[in-house]
């Protein structure tokens, strides 16, 4: 069996912060569920490269450091992002180090999402927050997030989500990385760059022109009437080789079969 590189990216701001101890936590759940002779777990301790990502955002010019540590996000077969909550969000420089890790580095690798704060009253910020930043990273975001507040330090409840969260990540880390656009049988290749034919229900409607002019209600200030843009009206062309009409503000709850007769 291959092994399994764990990258535990930790925002933290001290080595004794909540954020450094619900790391430790998540060491220990790993400890259990993984096979120790086959995983490996690196920690990424943002606050260490602090100046090098602000250089980073600067320059355009990772450092040495900053290389070698997105190289190990990059090679992580699972990750585990770990921040403090700051004012309803992640922190501002884990939100600058994900920024360098870009949207290429981690598409498709699973990840977990944790985050610490002073009150439970936080913990949404994993969902209206953190998993769409990575979302928009194309990581695989595994579905048990965990938010530690001060209350739950020395609770058996974390410690239970923890384990369970970990035990997605074994579950996910066992199956594989999911394949990305990049590995996709329609992602253009450098052999050809022709676009994959459309499906057949999709080839029935070409669009081969839009007419501008755009009717908008006018307001008591006057505003509206008729003003000039796309889309009020898109020609199409039919398989059969005719010509139609659709205006999309008008007639998009239309059945199709109706609009190509």
């Amino acid at each position: 069996m291959s092994t399994k590189h764990i990258v535990i990216i930790q925002g933290g701001m001290s080595e004794t912060s909540s954020t450094a101890l619900l790391e430790q936590r998540y060491r220990k759940a790993i400890a259990q569920r993984f096979d120790t002779t086959e995983t490996t777990i690196t920690t990424i301790s943002i606050r260490n490269l602090a100046h090098d990502i602000a250089d980073m955002h600067l320059t355009g010019v990772p450092s040495q450091a900053l290389e070698a540590a997105l190289d190990t996000v990059a090679d992580a077969t699972g990750i585990i992002a770990l921040t403090p909550t700051y004012a309803g969000s992640y922190g501002g420089l884990f939100k600058a180090f994900a920024d360098v890790i870009g949207n290429d580095r981690i598409a498709g690798t699973p990840v977990l999402l944790g985050a610490t704060g002073g009150s439970s009253r936080h913990s949404m910020m994993l969902e209206m927050a953190m998993r769409p930043l990575f979302a928009a990273m194309r990581a695989l975001t595994l579905p048990v997030a965990v938010f530690a507040s001060s209350d739950d330090a020395h609770g058996t409840v974390l410690a239970s989500r923890v384990d369970l969260a970990v035990a997605q990540l074994r579950h996910s880390l066992d199956h594989g990385k999911l394949p990305t656009i990049a590995d996709h049988q329609f992602a253009p290749t450098a052999a050809s760059s022709n676009p994959p034919a459309l499906p057949a229900h999709l080839a029935q409607i070409a669009v081969v022109e839009e007419e501008v002019g755009i009717a908008t209600p006018t307001n008591d200030f006057g505003v509206g009437g008729y003003t000039t843009g796309k889309g009020s009206t898109v020609k199409l062309l039919r398989s059969d080789g005719t010509k139609g009409t659709l205006r999309p503000d008008l007639e998009d709850f239309v059945p199709m079969d109706d609009l190509l007769k």
